[in-house]
């Protein structure tokens, strides 16, 4: 599965990421997960 995140969303993940001290992509990994679960198939 192919998932494009725009800059702004990409900024923001990138700001909490170094917040926690995370890579980005575990954070984005994570966000893309919970959003999967909450959709409505």
């Amino acid at each position: 599965m192919k998932i494009i995140i725009d800059a702004d969303t990409y900024f923001n993940l990138k700001k909490y990421a170094d917040k926690i001290g995370e890579p980005v992509s575990m954070v984005a990994t994570g966000a893309i997960n919970r959003f999967l679960k909450n959709m409505e198939w």
